[in-house]
């Protein structure tokens, strides 16, 4: 949801876990960066989006993502649809990686694409 709403460019994650779950910012650069929070045993997350001029939050609601999924499946084997661009898809990866690694390491990581 973070890439999908500020786009790529992502350049670093600090995140730190407690026995709520896990609170990541992830730095773009240019005073751009977004705050996820993941909740242990809450099946929604969201978070914040900040710029120099704007504020946003987003929520997740986890009923509709099997559905959706689903149907972006049917689509993509239909139609031969691409939902999501694979630079998208390997820098959520990334940022997921980096935010373990912070966890672990308790510094800022650097993403890595």
């Amino acid at each position: 949801m973070l890439v999908a709403l500020m786009g790529r460019g992502a350049r670093s994650v600090f995140a730190r876990n407690d026995e709520a779950g896990a609170v990541a910012t992830v730095s773009y650069g240019n005073n751009k960066r977004g705050l996820i929070e993941l909740n242990n045993g809450f099946y929604r997350y969201g978070g914040h989006l900040i710029t120099p001029k704007n504020s946003f939050q987003f929520n997740s609601e986890g009923e509709f993502h099997y559905k959706n999924l689903m149907e972006q499946i049917l689509d993509f084997l239909h139609n031969g649809t691409i939902p999501v661009e694979l630079e998208e898809t390997l820098e959520v990866l990334a940022i997921l990686e980096a935010m373990e690694n912070s966890i672990a390491s308790g510094k800022e990581e650097v993403i890595c694409l």
